[in-house]
């Protein structure tokens, strides 16, 4: 329980700085482009990003890469962080029996 809190409390530190990266990129080009998940993956490693993409084509299922990676990976940073830290944090909060 206590490693799920700590995650919570590491997506949502994550989803700050993710945040601030995107005010950033807000005010250098003057145009509201939030920072999705392959941008920021993209950004970390973009080998590992191309090599999921060739293992999963080249799988059994190669239409799964267009229809439910991509989409996913289109949704913001921030959000998704946000969204996951609140997640793990709420099913691993501290529960009191009345």
């Amino acid at each position: 329980m206590i490693i799920g809190r700590l995650l919570g409390y590491l997506c949502l530190a994550f989803a700050l700085l993710v945040t601030g990266a995107d005010l950033l990129r807000i005010l250098e080009i003057r145009q509201v482009d939030l920072l999705s998940l392959a941008e920021l993956w993209a950004l970390v490693g973009e080998s590992s990003l191309m090599s999921l993409e060739d293992l999963v084509v080249s799988g059994r299922f190669p239409g799964v890469w267009q229809d439910v990676i991509l989409p996913f990976l289109a949704i913001p940073a921030t959000i998704f962080f946000i969204v996951l830290g609140v997640l793990f944090l709420f099913s691993c909060r501290k529960r009191y029996l009345a």
